[in-house]
């Protein structure tokens, strides 16, 4: 989504939001944190997926230790 329909739907959003009673804007906003947390989850899933698919098959490699080596 681009920036301009983005600022749209949360202003729509905000514009909703605002007319419901404090409660309800509570739950609301508890609701957009779950969603901002599964979406933090799925992203991480997602890089751990691939960084375990780009490192198949490399562990039997012979890796030089560099942990003595000074700049």
């Amino acid at each position: 989504m681009n920036k301009v329909k983005e600022a749209g739907v949360a202003y729509a959003i905000y514009e909703k939001v605002k007319s419901l009673p404090a409660s309800d804007q509570t739950e609301v906003l508890r609701f957009v944190d779950y969603v901002l947390y599964r979406s933090s989850q799925e992203d991480r899933a997602w890089m751990e997926l691939a960084i375990r698919e780009a490192l198949r098959g490399l562990e039997d490699d012979v890796w030089p230790d560099y942990r003595g080596m000074r700049s």
